[in-house]
């Protein structure tokens, strides 16, 4: 049996983690949000000219990559690095695009309305904003070579304890502890920048573990 192309086993795949479908591009600040939640998280391939269902409806390459081209270079701060490459099947064209996971997250997308920078990540086959939490932890851990290291305070310890068992969120472990978010967030900041601690993104909100030693 001759295999399939690449595009069609792509296709097969359908959205994920990494694969997003696009029939057309109508708006530049919405497809800004997809390629920095591409960016930020693992990166991903983009497929415009594919419906939600896996039809193929084909595209007009150049005036897609001219809306790409847009949104990564003044819609997203810092700019998205991308690679793009057009398939044929039949007669329609399809327009791949490529958005490695970026070496200088966080990046941003211009809201539409605000005009304010909003950052995104992806989860699953969704987009999300990115908690600040993790943002932070992103800015700060460019200025280290290696984790941090410091001494374990006692809430520092018992939060510490409380992820070996089970993970759980800023907020539920301000509850646990009875302290504030502000310092919640502070001490899970410092764990991260330790290595001892990781972050796993969900579709509402982001939990905490320990690391496996």
């Amino acid at each position: 049996m001759k295999p399939l192309p690449s595009l069609l086993r792509w296709i097969q795949q359908g959205e994920h983690q990494k694969q997003d479908f696009k029939q057309t591009i109508s708006n530049a600040y919405k497809i800004a949000k997809t390629l920095v939640a591409f960016a930020n998280t693992q990166g991903g391939r983009l497929l415009i000219g594919v419906k939600d269902n896996g039809k193929i409806s084909g595209v007009n390459p150049e005036e897609e990559l001219y809306m790409i081209d847009y949104a990564a270079k003044r819609l997203c701060h810092p700019s998205v690095k991308y690679y793009s490459f057009v398939h044929r099947y039949e007669d329609r064209e399809v327009l791949e695009v490529v958005i490695p996971e970026s070496k200088n997250k966080p990046h941003y997308a211009i809201d539409e309305q605000s005009g304010k920078p909003v950052a995104f990540i992806r989860v699953g086959d969704q987009l999300r904003m990115a908690s600040l939490t993790y943002l932070r932890y992103l800015k700060e851990r460019h200025r280290y070579d290696k984790p941090v290291r410091m001494k374990f305070s006692k809430i520092e310890r018992r939060l510490l304890e409380l992820l070996e068992e089970q993970p759980y969120t800023m907020k539920q472990l301000a509850k646990r502890l009875n302290i504030s978010y502000r310092r919640t967030r502070r001490i899970l900041l410092s764990l991260l920048l330790m290595d001892v601690i990781q972050i796993h993104h969900e579709a509402d909100q982001d939990y905490y573990s320990a690391k496996s030693l």
